[in-house]
């Protein structure tokens, strides 16, 4: 008897969404985004590939596909020396410096 495990599914929602944010140069921001479900979705980070001229002069984060120009292209961020995805899916950003201004988009996905 083959059992139907999808009604155990529940589809990712926000439990802490990211904020628009200022950082000053040099310091450490960090940027939460924590969402649950079930199974429980991977947290991904993405950065605008180029910064589109009428953004204002902050740290942007994004929570909805909405308002996200199709002509806008985000890039996966991986973690690195500078920018790490905690396990509770929050962005840090170490050192920050000028050229982190930019739009990021925090999205909750399922992996197999």
């Amino acid at each position: 008897m083959i059992e139907n495990l999808n009604h155990n599914l529940v589809p990712p929602f926000w439990i802490k969404k990211p904020k628009s944010q200022k950082a000053i140069i040099g310091q450490t921001l960090v940027i939460d985004c924590v969402a649950g479900g079930t199974p429980a979705p991977t947290i991904q980070w993405k950065r605008l590939e180029k910064k589109n001229n009428n953004y204002d002069n902050e740290m942007i984060t994004q929570t909805s596909d909405a308002s996200l120009n199709k002509h806008d292209n985000f890039r996966l961020i991986v973690n690195n020396s500078r920018m790490q995805i905690l396990p509770n899916g929050s962005l840090v950003i170490r050192n920050v410096t000028n050229s982190d201004e930019n739009k990021y988009l925090c999205s909750g996905i399922y992996t197999c």
